[in-house]
């Protein structure tokens, strides 16, 4: 895949070698967990500081960007589709040293990080990072259903997060439809069905190809080149060309859901969340790197796990 976009850059093409540099850097992300030989308790001190870094640069954002918890209508100069999911990591990391699951070893009742928790979850708002919400949500169901094995927990969780959406509704739909026509699907969609209506056109007309051999650009709302969905994106941009990356974009997809299910390990979960984004966002599953180092090498590190346990 990468030879054709070299070779595509050298007659003259558009340089597309970011979508070879970003599968790469992932990659080397596996294979540095791979060869990480953690134990239980380095894992466990691995999870601790790193919730503890996101919970403080949740704190920077919402006291130092936001001025306080307040729900905006202009959204910040930070890039929230790209931390957003950062954010959430930390919040199912959370989960895992707190609830017991299968294959969890170093659950730890320590009441110190539910408060950890929870600058995460306001940052989320304040930056009105709604796809990593949603994301947040579906993988919570996903988490409290599949991985808790305590029914008792699973009731209270479910009953603690649905009284917590009650309360706080209002600022839920602030933080989604503060500064968007709620009656217009472009307006709520912040100008992506649009340019999403525009992508096809051009594959409908240029089926095998995309815009590969032609100038054609997005500009519908003076959005320029960025189609907000990794698959869309690709093939628009590739055509055919594509295929070794969708082979690669929906066996990592369906691996890591497999796992899910099958073991219930951590890295997995953090992976489908990156893939949950990439459905409006170009950069994700594989970028930024922020986002991305820590589910692909735990997925390193754990994927021999079954293996060794069984």
């Amino acid at each position: 895949q990468t030879i054709i976009l070299l070779a595509i850059l050298g007659l003259g093409g558009r340089n597309l070698l970011s979508y070879s540099r970003d599968v790469f850097m992932c990659l080397i992300f596996v294979l540095l967990g791979y060869t990480y030989a953690f134990n239980n308790v380095n894992l466990y001190k691995f999870f601790k500081l790193n919730i503890w870094i996101v919970c403080l640069a949740a704190l920077s954002i919402i006291i130092f960007v936001a001025g306080g918890f307040r729900i905006q209508e202009l959204y910040f100069s930070i890039p929230k589709n790209q931390f957003g999911p950062y954010f959430v990591q930390s919040i199912l990391l959370t989960f895992y040293l707190l609830i017991p699951t299968k294959n969890n070893p170093i659950v730890k009742k320590n009441i110190l990080f539910y408060f950890l928790m929870i600058p995460c979850i306001l940052v989320l708002l304040v930056m009105r990072t709604r796809t990593a919400m949603l994301g947040l949500a579906l993988l919570f169901i996903i988490f409290i259903f599949y991985y808790t094995s305590n029914v008792k927990s699973k009731m209270t969780y479910l009953f603690i997060a649905i009284i917590a959406i009650m309360l706080s509704i209002e600022t839920i739909y602030n933080a989604f439809f503060l500064n968007f026509d709620t009656s217009s699907a472009d307006s709520v969609t912040a100008g992506r069905t649009d340019v999403y209506m525009e992508a096809l056109k051009v594959i409908d007309r240029y089926p095998l190809t995309g815009r590969l051999f032609t100038n054609i650009e997005i500009t519908q709302n003076s959005i320029s080149e960025q189609i907000h969905n990794y698959l869309l994106s690709i093939y628009f941009e590739l055509g055919v060309f594509s295929f070794g990356f969708l082979i690669i974009y929906f066996s990592v997809l369906f691996y890591s859901a497999w796992r899910v299910f099958k073991y219930k390990l951590i890295s997995n979960l953090l992976i489908l969340l990156l893939f949950f984004v990439s459905l409006s966002e170009y950069t994700f599953p594989y970028a930024p790197g922020t986002t991305t180092f820590l589910p692909f090498f735990l997925l390193g590190y754990e994927i021999l796990k079954p293996i060794r346990n069984e």
